[in-house]
């Protein structure tokens, strides 16, 4: 980076340097000490310390850790160093790296440049080994060195520290890529050379006094940015212990690189003229003059580089493209987090005030990175996963958020707003990675130690640096590298002593950092009273504690929280995700991720409606209480006024417990009764929902102890006869959901007289981990044992809230009605309920089931197990294994293959049991059951939503090949896989060909052209299909109880919540899976108040036909009289299929996708007569 400072500034700064360098020499002493390493002797001289002069360490300076990487070794890994004979004297430093100097724009040092140097306050004493403190310089990559001008080790040798500083390869010296193998320079020497003076370290470092097991390596910008990388590379395992990551991450967007072609590019600047080969390109390079490469090598950039793609280099880390020996990594940083060694090492993390000084100089040379009357001049700051396949008005749209976040909504200029521009920079090019970097340690390393800090203590004396990057820009904090004038010694900072107000300052950092390298700890005396504690959470709510070290030291909550939520928040919420950054593969997966066209307006939008909803529930809470007494102990509700109409109210009575803790060895077992309580049990507000990662922010939430129920009714105990009463269960792909008001707000059925139930229960690796060891006693399932165990529990108990313990209807809504129909197939609910609601679901769909066990297994290997697939060890592991990190790595599992090839939604699901116990759901198929189910004998109301399929938009949006192939699409991986078992390939040919028939008129689907098509084909494939599959079951095993279908196709404005976040700007073509439940529940994503407007009719309608069933076992009611509603009689001999079809009008009509599921019904009469 190019920096022109001024005639004036340049004087100064040389005769600082000529100061500097005399008072260097002035404190050298005459007195020499020899050490044997393992490679030779090395000679090393005495030195007075430059902050406390009746004090003094060694310096052992330019010792070679490898050889020089001259002519066969340019560009490539570096090798061992070979022994030398004589004493070497490293007494004085060796050239620092190749460079073109940041300031003079002079070529400087030299290639042969892979020398170490070590400062100790003593060498030979009594007592343990030293701590040792690995220092890696920043430079962008591009410059560096390891020297006393810009590091002296002065204020560290105030303790019993080994500091040791490196030189690595810079430019493209270090950093030069060829993806042809033969070449053998796939990128990332630089790196490699700090691998190796890590091996020199470790293995020769006790000559010195040094503990080679307890090495902490820190580093600031690029040196961060190393630090974190060699956290992530298997090449650094055991090298070192701690780790402090300062001003920078792996992550940071300006460290790495994509592109490969640099080295074709700077040798056409030098005026190769050939083709662009690899060899041939090498051959060019390695005859050039080192003096000529590094100054070519910094004029490759273009103006669309440097202005609109925001990059500060060319030769950067890159994802290397092939595997060596030496290899650094082949996969993308982002994608090393989970699995990284670093994960099982404490670290301090953290960065400056105003990291975005930085940039002043280049914003003021190019203004128009802030001023351009473009209205999407500014979408280059936004995070480059945000921008990904977004349309234009989408970028406008995130680029007004951004607008609004920092300039208060105007388009910024230059001399009203360069502060705020240099924050939002600081905020994106540093303190986000930063963030995210915490966030994968949340994640993957909860129960290691991560300290967060935020420097803010500027002083006038250590603003040279300042001065050189920002001039007489008028500015508050500290900007990038300011810091580590309070660190080292050093030529652009005044000489601290005891009786600076620095000192006090340096004296907390000195300490600090001493102390972590000695114990894991930062915590010491010069801190004390105030206590640094690590990072516990970074949930949504949650705002990051870190230590604020300015002018007095804070443990608080991080300044610039707020900020930093935005990026991380939209970054996960905006796009289809990911992350894997954080961002991080954990992310990516279906039903966690959600993978939601959400743009950065509707993310507001949602914040703001969730801050409105949660106000307006707290004014419906009145202070009016009952106590009701269940056979467990007295529990306390409150009163509570209705949304809809706004003159009723019920009582409700939220966090019952039904079953005890599912903690320790109750993990992932069969719940248990929960026992008797002696106190009045406050149930006035819900308790946790089950630990789960959220399904738009990405985070963790909840909690494991979450086997509680809540009732709501309209009349207690004492006020006529008992109440039908109504079991709900949440969907949420077995994977998220809840008991809350937030989703499933009672107020519309309590216009009714009737009991509602809602009832949590656990998901995911906790709800559905399955082993089939039966010693274990986890044959899977318990997710649904808690249902069942909140329906005895219902059973039990409903009399003392006034409901009707012989008149209980379960329903449910996606996972919840696949519940709903699982409960009717086990033996275990018989005489649990007596009616039965299954809405978008079904036990037969083919994402609702796993035939895999081994996913206890897959999660146990993510999370670093190491042993053979033994049950017994794999539950062993898991039980260590603390909550939240099972549930964030739980959602990793899927291969791509699964996802996209096999049509899974997530790992964790239910199955057929291994073996059968008290408790088992079931150790058959689930179809298997049909025929002989207890539920044969109850009414059942079942249905979906006209555009089930727009579920699937965003993921068929991102993996495009679903949809289309070059040669056109295959749809087999669409039919059932029962189907498909054993077919000849003229049958199969068939099927295949009349699915193109009956979707895409015989074509070959386009993405473009029959997007709509393909998502009516996926939504009849993965919901209408199976429901019709059991319609036909009914009619053969229980024709003579009632069945009643639906098909809801009644769309408003008001309640597309669910297409929106689904589907984004795409038009939709019918009511979105999911969105039918907004008109049976009060919920966030529904309007506050709905008392007037067809919207108003519809739920009237709805909550009369689902309350009247449940009262009698007929959905006819006065709402949608005259309409009456049928039971179906009979699909036999082509007959259609008739059903409620509910839109603005009522109709009871053949359904409208009568003709395509007879298709899909004509595949098993295929599949039968093959």
């Amino acid at each position: 980076m190019e920096i022109s400072i001024g005639f004036k500034n340049l004087v100064k700064l040389a005769l600082r340097l000529i100061s500097f360098r005399l008072e260097q020499f002035r404190l050298s002493t005459q007195e020499y000490e020899v050490i044997r390493t393992n490679s030779g002797q090395v000679r090393g001289v005495k030195r007075i310390n430059a902050c406390l002069r009746d004090s003094h360490y060694y310096a052992f300076e330019g010792i070679p850790y490898a050889k020089p990487p001259l002519g066969e070794l340019r560009f490539r890994a570096p090798q061992p160093i070979e022994p030398w004979q004589e004493v070497l004297d490293c007494t004085w430093l060796r050239s620092k790296p190749m460079q073109v100097h940041w300031i003079t724009n002079l070529r400087e040092g030299s290639e042969d440049c892979l020398y170490i140097n070590i400062y100790t306050r003593e060498l030979k004493v009594k007592g343990p080994p030293l701590p040792v403190m690995v220092w890696i310089n920043g430079g962008g990559y591009q410059i560096g060195e390891a020297s006393q001008d810009f590091y002296g080790p002065d204020y560290f040798m105030m303790k019993d520290v080994i500091l040791v500083t490196f030189n690595y390869r810079v430019g493209v010296f270090g950093f030069l890529c060829f993806d042809d193998p033969k070449v053998n320079i796939p990128g990332n020497a630089g790196i490699k050379d700090q691998v190796a003076a890590l091996r020199w370290i470790k293995e020769n470092i006790h000559h010195f006094n040094g503990d080679p097991n307890n090495v902490t390596v820190f580093g600031e910008s690029t040196g961060a940015s190393s630090v974190h990388l060699l956290m992530l590379t298997p090449q650094a395992e055991g090298l070192f212990h701690k780790a402090i990551v300062q001003s920078g991450s792996a992550l940071c967007t300006w460290a790495a690189t994509e592109k490969h072609d640099w080295g074709f590019k700077l040798a056409c600047h030098l005026g190769y003229s050939g083709e662009q080969n690899d060899l041939e390109i090498y051959q060019y390079l390695v005859q050039q003059s080192s003096r000529r490469l590094a100054t070519n090598a910094v004029c490759l950039l273009s103006h669309h580089d440097l202005v609109e793609s925001n990059m500060l280099a060319s030769f950067l880390i890159v994802v290397e493209p092939y595997a060596t020996e030496s290899c650094i990594a082949d996969k993308p940083y982002q994608d090393l987090l989970a699995k990284a060694w670093g994960n099982n090492i404490p670290l301090i993390i953290g960065g400056n005030s105003a990291e975005g000084l930085f940039h002043y100089y280049f914003t003021k040379k190019y203004r128009t990175l802030i001023e351009d009357n473009n209205e999407l001049h500014l979408d280059y700051l936004l995070p480059n996963e945000l921008k990904q396949n977004q349309t234009p008005d989408k970028l406008k749209q995130m680029v007004d958020i951004l607008k609004l976040e920092y300039f208060q909504g105007r388009n910024p200029t230059f001399n009203h707003d360069i502060v705020d521009y240099l924050d939002l920079m600081g905020h994106r090019n540093f303190w986000h990675p930063v963030y995210r970097t915490i966030e994968a340690r949340m994640a993957y390393a909860s129960n290691v130690a991560t300290y967060c800090y935020y420097f803010d203590c500027p002083s006038p004396n250590f603003h040279n640096f300042a001065k050189f990057l920002s001039g007489d820009l008028e500015a508050n904090g500290v900007g990038h590298g300011y810091d580590l004038c309070y660190f080292f010694h050093n030529l652009i900072s005044k000489n601290i002593t005891p009786s600076c107000e620095e000192f006090q300052c340096t004296k907390w950092l000195i300490g600090m950092w001493h102390n972590f390298a000695l114990g894991s700890n930062p915590n010491c005396e010069e801190i004390s009273p105030i206590i640094w504690d690590k990072v516990e959470s970074l949930e949504f709510e949650d705002s990051p504690k870190c230590l604020v070290i300015g002018k007095e030291l804070q443990f608080t909550a991080l300044p610039i929280h707020k900020k930093l939520k935005w990026f991380a928040y939209t970054t996960k919420c905006a796009v289809i995700i990911k992350s894997q950054s954080y961002q991080f593969k954990h992310l990516a997966q279906y039903i966690i991720a959600m993978e939601t066209a959400i743009g950065l307006r509707q993310i507001f939008k949602l914040a703001l409606r969730f801050i409105s909803y949660k106000w307006n529930q707290s004014r419906l809470t009145t202070r009016e209480y009952e106590i009701v007494n269940t056979n467990c102990g007295e529990v306390r509700g409150v009163k509570r006024l209705n949304i809809c109409p706004k003159d009723m109210a019920y009582y409700a009575f939220e966090g019952i417990p039904y079953g005890k803790p599912p903690t320790g060895n109750l993990r992932f077992r069969a719940p248990q009764p929960i026992e008797p309580w002696q106190e009045v049990l406050d149930c006035t507000q819900a308790k946790a929902k089950p630990m789960q990662v959220n399904m738009l922010t990405s985070m963790r939430e909840g909690s494991e102890d979450c086997l509680y129920l809540n009732v709501y009714a309209r009349k207690l105990k004492g006020c006529g006869a008992p109440l039908p009463v109504m079991v709900w269960i949440y969907g949420g792909g077995f994977q998220v959901g809840e008991a809350t008001r937030d989703f499933y707000g009672p107020d519309y059925f309590m216009m009714q007289d009737v009991i509602v139930v809602t009832i949590n229960y656990r998901v995911g690796v906790f709800g559905f981990l399955c082993l089939d060891d039966p010693n274990l006693n986890i044959p899977g399932n318990a997710g649904l044992k808690d249902q069942v165990l909140a329906l005895k529990w219902v059973k039990e108990n409903i009399h003392h809230f006034n409901g009707d313990a012989n008149n209980i209807t379960v329903f449910g809504e996606s996972a919840g009605a696949t519940s709903t129909h699982i409960l009717m197939l086990t033996p275990q609910t018989q005489g649990l309920f007596h009616k039965a609601i299954v809405q978008s679901g079904s036990a037969l769909c083919p994402w609702a089931v796993t035939e895999k066990h081994d996913w206890g297994f897959k999660l146990a290997c993510y999370l670093g197990y190491e042993g053979d697939n033994k049950d017994q060890e794999i539950y062993e592991y898991l039980m260590q294994q603390d909550g939240r990190k099972l549930a964030t790595n739980s959602v990793c599992l899927l291969s791509h293959q699964d996802m996209v090839d096999n049509n899974r939604f997530c790992a964790f699901l239910p199955v057929v049991e291994p073996y059968a116990t008290a408790e088992c759901i079931t150790d058959k198929p689930f179809e298997d059951l049909l025929s002989n189910a207890w539920s044969n004998k109850i009414p059942l109301i079942i249905g979906g939503t006209s555009a089930e399929g727009l579920f699937h938009y965003s993921f068929v949006a991102k993996h495009r090949h679903t949809l289309e192939t070059a040669q056109g699409l295959r749809l087999d991986h669409l039919l059932p896989d029962e189907v498909k078992h054993n077919q000849s390939q003229e049958n199969f040919n068939q099927m295949i060909q009349s699915f193109r028939k009956e979707y895409f008129n015989e074509q070959a689907p386009t993405f473009k052209d029959h997007l709509n098509k393909y998502l009516e084909l996926m939504g009849h494939r993965t919901f209408w299909h199976p429901m019709y599959r059991i319609i036909e079951a009914r009619l053969s095993y229980a024709p003579n109880v009632a069945t009643y279908c639906y098909y809801f196709d009644c769309l408003s404005p008001y309640f597309r919540a669910y297409s929106n976040l689904l589907c984004g700007d795409h038009e939709v073509f019918g009511v979105c899976h999911g969105e039918d439940i907004l008109y049976l529940f009060h919920n966030i994503l529904s309007v506050n108040e709905v008392n007037s407007g067809p919207e108003y009719k519809y739920i009237e309608r709805m909550i009369g036909m689902w309350y009247n069933f449940a009262l009698s076992s007929n959905p006819n009611c006065k709402e949608i009289s005259p309409i009456t509603w049928e039971k179906v009689e009979t699909l036999d001999f082509g007959m259609p299929l008739e059903c409620l079809v509910i839109g603005e009008e009522l109709q009871y009509a053949t359904i409208p996708i009568n003709k395509k599921l007879k298709c899909w019904s004509d595949l098993y009469k295929q599949k039968s007569h093959k």
